[in-house]
């Protein structure tokens, strides 16, 4: 008798060990891996890679720039931390935004 309790004890602890240890993966959001490579493709400052990343990840280009964030930041900001002036100038000119630098004057 003891060993059947043992024995459920033992199965009924391996169960809960095995329900609680769920995990979320990549693919289970859509389209996170193709929003990482945007994101890559940013701080790498390649203009072609940028574009295949927005291809590949099948969301409109407006739509990437309303919602998209890479390190908490828009991909306009995010470009201009990672100092790629001409990926930079690309997305301001698609994005059809213009920043304005504050300097102060005497």
């Amino acid at each position: 008798m003891k060993k059947h309790i043992a024995l459920i004890t033992t199965l009924f602890a391996t169960a809960g060990l095995t329900m609680t240890s769920v995990t979320v993966s990549a693919k289970s959001i859509p389209y996170e891996a193709e929003l990482k490579k945007v994101c890559y493709a940013i701080a790498s400052g390649n203009k072609l890679k940028f574009n295949r990343a927005i291809k590949n990840s099948r969301i409109k280009f407006r739509e990437l720039n309303k919602g998209l964030l890479c390190n908490g930041q828009d991909m306009l900001t995010f470009a201009g931390n990672y100092k790629s002036p001409s990926l930079y100038a690309s997305i301001e000119r698609r994005a059809g935004t213009k920043t304005q630098t504050l300097t102060a004057k005497r």
